[in-house]
């Protein structure tokens, strides 16, 4: 999966000022939104929230990975937010308090299609993310970026077996 198929610079957030999940998710839900990623806000916050009842999305080191399947997406997409400070990621699950402080938030939207495919999809996203982020340097030049064009540079930097960028 390529990093520029599912991230566009209009959908990261660098200073993002947000004093809860529900506030960090709104906001990267409406950069979906206004770069026509979704299709509905309200249905789409209620899916990710769904989810979020599930279980816990907070992933440690800082880092939170809410998303949603979502019959609002037509495509897999990702917005990313940077907070200025640390929030806490609370959830209806005991968590110790630093694994709930949160300073960089990945949202994934995953089209509904068919329950399968959309599962397929979904963990390969995470799938992916999950080994970029478990790389401690890739995850302090992301905390420290500059640039919307280098975060996603940072993500895309691995390269498959034909020389393409992946994610």
């Amino acid at each position: 999966m390529r990093v520029e198929a599912i991230l566009q610079r209009e959908n990261i957030l660098l200073d993002m000022d947000a004093s809860s999940k529900e506030e960090a998710i709104g906001q990267l839900t409406g950069l979906l939104y206004k770069s026509r990623k979704i299709t509905d806000i309200r249905q789409f916050s209620k899916d990710v929230f769904a989810r979020e009842s599930l279980g816990y999305t907070g992933i440690g080191k800082g880092i939170a990975i809410p998303h949603g399947i979502t019959d609002t997406a037509a495509e897999v997409a990702v917005a990313i937010g940077r907070m200025r400070k640390e929030i806490n990621w609370t959830s209806g699950k005991e968590v110790d308090e630093e694994n709930r402080k949160v300073k960089l938030v990945i949202l994934f939207a995953v089209p509904k299609e068919d329950e399968r495919k959309a599962d397929r999809m979904h963990i390969e996203a995470l799938k992916t993310v999950m080994s970029r982020l478990a790389d401690h340097h890739i995850l302090q030049r992301l905390i420290r970026s500059d640039s919307k064009e280098e975060v996603i540079g940072i993500l895309g930097e691995s390269t498959n077996e034909k020389g393409g960028v992946i994610w």
